[in-house]
């Protein structure tokens, strides 16, 4: 999808430079991925907080990020 964003050239430059992307779509894209999988351990987090007796493996864990 074609979007026109006007981004400060300070943030999409250190985008740049910390992705390590080749071009700044390629720098957004990494970095939007990166908010998304951010927000989801976030969440996950807050649901673990939620259980006292939480009793899932990592071999669980893993298991139920595939489904």
């Amino acid at each position: 999808m074609r979007t026109t964003l006007d981004i400060d050239d300070k943030i999409l430059n250190e985008t740049i430079q910390m992705t390590g992307a080749s071009s700044k779509r390629k720098a957004m894209e990494i970095a939007l991925r990166e908010y998304i999988r951010f927000k989801h351990i976030q969440r996950l987090i807050s649901r673990i907080d939620n259980y006292k007796n939480f009793d899932l493996t990592l071999k669980k864990l893993k298991s139920l990020r595939n489904e």
